[in-house]
């Protein structure tokens, strides 16, 4: 039979991937060009720190980009992030950073 020090070993892990959730950011960036990879979006982020998930959202069908996505990074470099390549140009457009709002 299980101790309780075996089922709080087994939570351990669990728990260090919420604290780490709870100190990731997703941002919201709109405007993107439709060639955009998520390579480029990457190197957008790069400089303010390490960027956890990268993410160009793409038609189903088709599989071309609807001009927007998610980068995922540290808390502490958010604000930094939002503001400076908030309204910037690239390629001819000019993109929109901020933070992603909670799915519905």
């Amino acid at each position: 039979m299980p101790t309780y020090s075996d089922k709080m070993a087994r939570k351990i892990p669990e728990l260090a991937y919420f604290f780490l959730y709870l100190m990731i950011t997703r941002l919201y960036i709109s405007n993107l060009p439709f060639s955009y990879s998520e390579a480029e979006l990457s190197k957008l982020f790069i400089p303010f720190g390490r960027v956890d998930v990268v993410r160009v959202v793409r038609d189903m069908h088709t599989g071309k980009s609807r001009g927007f996505g998610f980068v995922e990074l540290e808390t502490k470099q958010a604000e930094e992030a939002i503001a400076a390549p908030n309204g910037t140009t690239v390629e001819d457009r000019k993109i929109g950073v901020k933070l992603a709002k909670p799915h519905e």
